[in-house]
């Protein structure tokens, strides 16, 4: 998969939310305001925004899944959930990004279909 391509096109949707850290352990909430671009080295991603970054080791994110799904959790009609959800070898999510722009997430997906390692479900 290319890990840093897709991460840089997430980057540059203003209208996300970074959910940093897996279920079951440690997650972070965070906006992209001063998302700068996303750099690998080493084997690592960083990714820094305003307050906040991150380095994110290729290993650990070797496949992406773009879905669209109405979201049920809060009650409210016409709710949507857009995210792509990183997934490694051990099953584990070390990364979650939500995109609120339907628009934005369609033009994702469209990007992405077929790419290696990607899988694109229920886009709108």
């Amino acid at each position: 998969m290319e890990l840093l391509a897709l991460i840089k096109d997430l980057a540059a949707i203003p209208e996300t939310v970074w959910i940093v850290g897996h279920e079951g352990g440690v997650v972070s909430e965070n906006t992209p305001e001063g998302m700068r671009p996303p750099v690998e080295e080493r084997g690592s991603i960083t990714v820094q925004a305003a307050g906040w970054h991150f380095h994110l080791s290729a290993s650990l994110a070797t496949e992406a899944h773009l879905s669209e799904q109405p979201d049920t959790a809060h009650g409210l009609p016409n709710l949507m959930s857009r995210r792509v959800h990183f997934s490694g070898p051990d099953g584990k999510s070390p990364l979650r990004i939500y995109v609120q722009s339907g628009e934005a997430f369609a033009k994702l997906c469209a990007a992405w279909q077929g790419r290696e390692g990607v899988r694109v479900t229920g886009k709108g």
